[in-house]
């Protein structure tokens, strides 16, 4: 399979193209076909060689990813091969997302919704999960304020619906361009008070 593989941390010169084996599908695994991948701040950090970069296993990046089931492990009910899927790819378990095949556990796979297409479902994962954890150790909730630095960004993007869906009644947001500013009063539904 082609990957796109990292040499060594630093500069983006170190990333280049690598023939690899396609990876096998272990228990409790599916082989994910990559149709589309993110780029996270994290994936940044980690090229850089930042201290993210410590328990890196794989020289390949990547942690969303959206696609279609290659090979499903005969211990996996829930997938079958043709099934259209998107993935948050843990580092301890499985290789980076920016290569054409990712064996994924099948508890970090779930069925790409219909009404996206594979490039934004793949923006999904690590923002919305870490929108979801951050207001879920914030007790968001009907009663709640709640403040979201840089709300136009992936994070923001996906913190502010989920805070509404929860109640929280005073909602804050700070945004750094116009365009952000923009963006937030047209797509997200807030208020321009200052």
């Amino acid at each position: 399979m082609k990957a796109i593989v990292l040499s060594s941390f630093g500069s983006a010169d170190n990333f280049a193209a690598a023939d690899l084996p396609t990876p096998e599908v272990r228990k409790g695994e599916v082989r994910i076909k990559v149709k589309a991948v993110s780029f996270n701040p994290v994936d940044y950090q980690i090229r850089k060689g930042q201290p993210e970069s410590s328990h890196v296993r794989s020289m390949i990046l990547g942690r969303d990813l959206s696609g279609s089931v290659d090979a499903v492990h005969e211990d996996v009910t829930d997938f079958n091969v043709g099934d259209e899927v998107f993935s948050y790819v843990c580092d301890l378990a499985s290789s980076g997302t920016y290569a054409e095949y990712v064996s994924v556990p099948a508890e970090l796979v779930a069925r790409k919704p219909a009404s996206l297409t594979h490039e934004q479902t793949a923006a999904v994962p690590v923002a919305g999960v870490t929108a979801s954890l951050a207001l879920n150790k914030a007790r968001a909730g009907k009663t709640a304020s709640v403040f979201i630095a840089g709300g136009a960004g992936g994070v923001g993007t996906f913190a502010i619906p989920l805070a509404r869906q929860l109640g929280v009644r005073n909602l804050v947001t700070t945004a750094g361009k116009a365009k952000s500013r923009a963006y937030l009063i047209e797509r997200c539904g807030l208020s321009d008070d200052q």
